[in-house]
Order: structure tokens, then sequence, then C-alpha cells
């Protein structure tokens, strides 16, 4: 309700003028921001089984939402100081937990620095990767969605149906009228959150 509030007080509002820009109408762009904070008011009421927990794990998400974020509130950064705060997000919550994946049994293991790099250089790419692609309404929720739902078919577990419905119920207002955009925030938060669970 706040992020859409935002579009009469023209905050976070996207330039529908902008050359990659299909939409007519100024919408807002921080529905990543509601998702975030939604999500973080989940996983402290209820006490989801995660393989990451602790202080240095949420310092690590925030840093890799607000990497992204800082763009939807036109407070641009370089792609490099953006890769920094994702890289140094991504190192928050690797370090903290033990979930760096070395043993590739049978093809082959790799030293644990090298596995390290690995983890970093996999869970930046699949981020921005998501960001990059989305250009049109549900692309890349949609994406996201049909992840979760498969990481949920393989392994059911709360947390990835918690994230599976918060997706879908973006949707709603995002697909096929456009009310609403995801964000940079948003779409790079989404994108990790799809693409740890593949990782371990």
């Amino acid at each position: 309700m706040v992020v859409l509030w935002s579009k009469k007080s023209m905050l976070f509002v996207d330039n529908a003028n902008k050359i990659q820009g299909f939409h007519h109408a100024r919408t807002p762009r921080a529905g990543g921001l509601g998702i975030f904070l939604s999500f973080a008011l989940a996983c402290y009421l209820e006490p989801f089984e995660m393989p990451f927990k602790g202080p240095f794990v949420f310092l690590g998400l925030s840093l890799v939402f607000l990497s992204g974020f800082l763009e939807d509130i036109n407070l641009s950064l370089s792609p490099k100081i953006r890769l920094i705060l994702q890289a140094v997000g991504v190192v928050c919550i690797i370090s903290s937990t033990p979930l760096v994946v070395s043993d590739f049994s049978p093809l082959f293991s790799l030293p644990y620095f090298i596995a390290f790099l690995f983890a970093i250089f996999m869970l930046v790419g699949i981020s921005n990767a998501i960001n990059i692609i989305d250009g049109f309404n549900g692309l890349a929720s949609g994406i996201c969605a049909i992840a979760l739902l498969v990481i949920h078919y393989i392994d059911p577990s709360s947390l990835s149906c918690l994230l599976a419905y918060m997706v879908l119920g973006f949707m709603v207002l995002n697909f096929p009228s456009g009310k609403i955009f995801l964000g940079d925030g948003g779409r790079i938060f989404w994108a990790w959150c799809a693409g740890f669970p593949f990782y371990i």
C-alpha cells in the first residue's frame, strides 16, 4: 500500500520516457521494498528452518537488496560499486554458514578458497542475470516463481513456499497491468533467494 501511495507522491516512481521503457504511465518501481520488508518480518515472526541464520546473514541480504534499491530511489551507483556491495553481501552470508560447496563427487573437488570464489561469482551472477533480462511485466517475477516452486517440489519447505507465494502475490499488481514494478532491488533480492537453494 505504501509503495502504491508513492505513485501519487512521485516517490520511487519510474521514468516513463527512458529509452528501454515500454510503459506510458509513471509507475512505482519499489515493489522490492515491500517484498524485502515482508520477508524480514516473516522470518522474525516465524522461526523457519533456514540453513543460514544470524546477524551477518541479515546484513548480507540487506547489502544485496540495497545494491539495487538505491538505484530505485534515484541514487545511482556505478556498476563497480553495485558489484562490490553484492559481493560483500554474499561474503557476509556464506562466511557465516557452512554452505560453501567444494566437493562435486564423483566428478571433482575444489580447494575451499576456489570454491568460495566460485560461490560469490555464481550468486552475484544469477542476481544480475535476472536483473538484466527483466523488461516486461511479470518476466523476472515469473521466472523466480517457477524456480521457487521447482525448489519446493524437490525439497518442500515453508521458506520456499513463502517466497513463492510472495512472488505470486506481487504478480497480481504487476502482470499484466503493471501497476507496480519490482525494481532493481526486488529483482536482485528475489534472484538471490531463488538462486541460493540451487547452489546448496
